[in-house]
């Protein structure tokens, strides 16, 4: 079952769609949480790099016909925020992509300007994407529960807070068939030159599977390794004390950087992730590239807080960087 929203505790990883002025993963830095900004390609280019000059994960990704650079399941929320993202054009198949890379029972945060759902210059701009009957009625299908919708009135904005199923078991009372359910060969974690699909993945149950557990709470959760992993366990542990003795014996001594001048690092072979599991001191962001994949990572005072996000090639294994 999933956990009602604990900023900090049970919600550590956030995707923010559209980056602005990283203002909102400012907040919730204080909170322990680390919210990775997604700034959509052409438009929002200077805004991830203001993102990334404040000290605040940034990527940049096209959201239109190909998946998300992400594996399946790896964010316990989603945000977009003044969205006019337009979910349900197309039979829902961006939003069906946002099931696909949400974590079971995660939440889906949307906020717009009050009175920009229902009016009619945004019926006039999206024809009914934006309406609230269409998008209550895409979210029905995919059986995706709303658990609040307020408003602000001094800031005249309007909040709705989604949550996606953690089970199979609601979908038996799906009301059609659409969207269907994915083909068992899909592989949910192929995100790379992937196309989005109109399909609705359902819930990993098998315990082979990813995702099939809510992760313990932060930091419980950075020393709890999931099942899934396996033998993988005994590599992890071995490739952290590797780069903590490398790191102690050489980058910290002698190679004349500040660390406490450095916030934002790029890693070009993220393997384990093992360079960033130590303590520099100060807090950092750590992007690591493996192949073609993309990993962020954020190193923080208290040690090993990292989060571990990625663009990956096919070939590569999303597995070994999938939790924290």
């Amino acid at each position: 079952m999933a956990p009602d929203i604990e900023w900090g505790k049970n919600i550590r990883v956030v995707l923010d769609i559209g980056c602005t002025s990283a203002s909102f993963g400012l907040t919730l830095l204080e909170k322990d949480v680390i919210t990775l900004y997604l700034g959509l390609v052409n438009d929002q280019t200077d805004l991830a790099q203001l993102a990334l000059e404040r000290g605040i994960p940034a990527v940049m990704a096209n959201l239109g016909s190909r998946r998300l650079p992400f594996p399946s399941g790896v964010f316990d929320a989603i945000h977009c925020g003044n969205c006019d993202v337009p979910w349900h054009s197309g039979g829902g198949r961006l939003l069906l992509e946002m099931n696909r890379i949400l974590r079971p029972g995660g939440y889906f945060i949307i906020s717009t300007k009050h009175g920009d759902i229902d009016n009619e210059e945004g019926a006039t701009k999206h024809g009914d994407i934006n309406s609230e009957e269409g998008m209550s009625t895409l979210m029905a299908s995919i059986c995706w529960n709303i658990l609040a919708h307020t408003t602000d009135e001094v800031n005249e904005v309007s909040v709705r807070i989604y949550q996606r199923p953690a089970s199979n078991d609601i979908y038996d009372l799906r009301r059609t068939k659409e969207p269907p359910f994915c083909k068992e060969d899909d592989k949910q974690d192929a995100a790379w030159y992937t196309p989005i699909k109109s399909c609705l993945h359902k819930v990993p149950a098998a315990i082979e599977q990813h995702g099939t557990d809510w992760p313990e709470e932060w930091p419980k959760r950075l020393e709890t390794f999931p099942e899934w992993l396996g033998d993988s366990q005994e590599k992890l542990t071995a490739d952290h004390e590797h780069w903590k003795s490398i790191i102690n014996k050489s980058y910290l001594n002698g190679i004349g950087i500040d660390w406490s001048n450095i916030r934002n690092i790029m890693d070009m072979k993220a393997i384990y992730g093992g360079y960033i599991d130590f303590d520099f001191g100060d807090e950092m962001l750590i992007t690591s590239f493996l192949g073609h994949a993309v990993t962020c990572y954020f190193i923080r005072t208290e040690n090993l807080n990292s989060c571990k996000l990625g663009w990956t090639d096919l070939q590569q294994p999303y597995h070994l960087k999938r939790f924290g």
